[in-house]
């Protein structure tokens, strides 16, 4: 019997000596987890198995729950014993005295306070771990603008999953946004930080449009907006028939995977995306 080419290798339901002696070899695993209560038996024959490249062993209770994240997400385990893999974005949400244990393949975002009060166990770091002063999560999800009122009350981390228009906030504000937003100038005055792109503006109010797929921005399309949008899509062009100036005086920030832009409005479109 072997184990391998495996991310995850969970052995604890193995609870006979003999059984595990029939195994040959245990390779090329990320995470490799043991049973944390087994006998001394069990315990032995673990022991005396070949193992080759082997990222991480952990030994935990058979009660345990295993979770991966390859998206992005927020992490509010139950009181169980919990072990995530992060591959993609995770923001974990003020544990109160529960543990976990993380594998970070990609990001995570943590409480400066459980990591002070040892409630993550960090098994291995091959992505970016990073920790902020804060004491709730708020989800915005895919909402355009950022209630203001959100600030006024302890150090919230406000996560945006698109891009948001952050309005102007009071000197008191506190917080941290985490994602893409545009915000009011008088954010800088205030205790509120950001950790994803942003631009700045003084506008009091912004339209926020997801267009999806695609959007080509033109002379027409400017034509109908009133005051300033702020545009996201997957790709977006620029047609030729917007000057850099124009597209200044009416967008307030680009959002996209593949931006197209005429050479007469290139260097306009680089000073607005995100």
């Amino acid at each position: 019997m072997k184990y391998k080419h495996m991310v995850i290798c969970d052995l604890r339901h193995l609870n006979n000596a003999e059984v595990i002696r029939e195994i040959e070899e245990i390779k090329d695993v990320v995470l490799l987890i043991l049973p944390k209560d087994a006998d001394d038996a069990v315990k032995n024959a673990f022991g005396k198995v070949k193992q080759k490249r082997i990222v991480s062993t952990v030994y935990v209770g058979k009660d345990a729950e295993v979770g991966t994240i390859n998206g992005e997400a927020i992490i509010n385990p139950s009181a169980k014993e919990k072990i995530y893999i992060v591959n993609g974005k995770a923001y974990v949400a003020p544990l109160a005295g529960k543990k976990i244990k993380v594998i970070v393949n990609g990001e995570m975002i943590a409480s400066e306070k459980d990591l002070e009060e040892g409630n993550i166990e960090i098994i291995s770091v091959n992505g970016n771990a990073r920790y902020d002063d804060y004491d709730r999560i708020v989800d915005i999800g895919d909402n355009t603008c950022v209630d203001s009122e959100i600030f006024l009350e302890g150090k919230p981390l406000v996560v945006t999953n698109g891009l948001a228009f952050v309005p102007k906030l009071p000197e008191n504000a506190c917080g941290t946004i985490a994602g893409s937003c545009v915000a009011n100038s008088a954010i800088k005055k205030s205790n509120v930080r950001t950790t994803g792109g942003v631009m700045y503006t003084d506008c009091e109010d912004l339209l926020v449009r997801d267009f999806g797929e695609k959007i080509k921005i033109d002379r027409e399309m400017l034509a109908l907006v009133e005051g300033k949008i702020a545009v996201k899509a997957v790709k977006v062009k620029i047609s030729h028939s917007v000057t850099g100036e124009e597209l200044l005086n009416k967008v307030a920030a680009i959002k996209c995977t593949e931006l197209e832009a005429h050479s007469k409005n290139k260097a306009a479109a680089a000073l607005i995306k995100l």
